[in-house]
This record gives structure tokens, C-alpha cells and sequence, in this order.
């Protein structure tokens, strides 16, 4: 099925994503650079577990004690992405 659109419907198109777009890199950049373990297995998509195994590939900051939280910085995660 094809179908005809207007540039005037194109343009009202291409404004609305721009505006999501820049909605969604806004929160983005609201998100805390620190993300626990699960937070940093779901930005690559792994499992918690295979998160920790490969963990010190990424910058990571452990918390203090034997089981001190580990925390991922995330612009590394997502670079790496």
C-alpha cells in the first residue's frame, strides 16, 4: 500500500520526532553516571551474572569492605555498547 504525503505532513513529521528526539537525549542527560551491576548488565544487554565475571573491563568503583557494591560508570558502558 502506498501512499502520498504532503511536505506540509512530512515537516509536521520530522518537527514531532525532532521534539521526542530531543526529549529523550534530555533525560538522558539527567541519568546518574554511576549504575549498579544489573543496571550495567541491561545497558549491555548480559546477564547480571556475566556482568560481574567481565567486570573489570569497564571503569568500575567498589564499595567499601569484602562486600562492597560495585559501580559502573555508565558514558563507558554505553561507549562500548
Amino acid at each position: 500500500m502506498e501512499m502520498e504525503l504532503s511536505q506540509k505532513t512530512i515537516d509536521a513529521i520530522a518537527y514531532k520526532v525532532a521534539k521526542i528526539l530531543k526529549r529523550e537525549l534530555k533525560q538522558a542527560d539527567e541519568l546518574p553516571e554511576m549504575v549498579s551491576t544489573a543496571e550495567a548488565a541491561k545497558i549491555l544487554n548480559i546477564t547480571p551474572e556475566y556482568m560481574r565475571a567481565i567486570g573489570s573491563r569497564f571503569p568500575r568503583v567498589k564499595g567499601e569492605g569484602r562486600n562492597g557494591r560495585v559501580q559502573y560508570v555508565r558514558s563507558a558502558l554505553l561507549q562500548n555498547y
